[in-house]
């Protein structure tokens, strides 16, 4: 539970609303995804015409943040659209919104780094009608 306090100490966002999205997205992490996330990606990219633009970028993002984060990407499992870890953010979530976390351990994106996103997330969209529900503050 300290992760999850220093989180809340840095970010101002309530723990309760980062358990609850982890249990809403996998099920308390029972539940992640069992698809190679470079597949899924790339699949979306190449055979969806339609969605190819924004799945092409994902796939860019993706590859980046296993680079910069010296990650396998064949290893990494998410949803069948490519979202991973707890909160099932999409890879371009991961390189825009987890900053400070960003030094604690990582080990293949499994605790801490993808909660990280949680609270970055809302906090970056404090200033958004989101701000309502996840802080109550004004």
């Amino acid at each position: 539970m300290a992760w999850l306090e220093k989180m809340q100490a840095e970010f101002g966002v309530p723990i309760e609303y980062v358990v609850a999205i982890i249990g809403v997205e996998t099920y308390y992490g029972r539940y992640a995804g069992n698809y190679r996330v470079i597949d899924a990606l790339s699949t979306l990219a190449f055979d969806y015409p339609a969605r190819s633009p924004f799945f092409t970028k994902e796939l860019e993002h993706f590859l980046l943040l296993s680079k910069e984060q010296k990650l396998k990407p064949a290893e990494l499992k998410g949803s069948y659209a490519g979202a991973m870890g707890y909160g099932q953010f999409m890879p371009s979530s991961y390189r825009a919104y987890v900053t400070t976390m960003m030094a604690w351990p990582i080990s293949g994106l499994t605790l801490p780094m993808p909660l990280a996103v949680l609270p970055t997330t809302l906090s970056a969209m404090a200033g958004s009608p989101v701000r309502a529900w996840w802080s109550g503050r004004e």
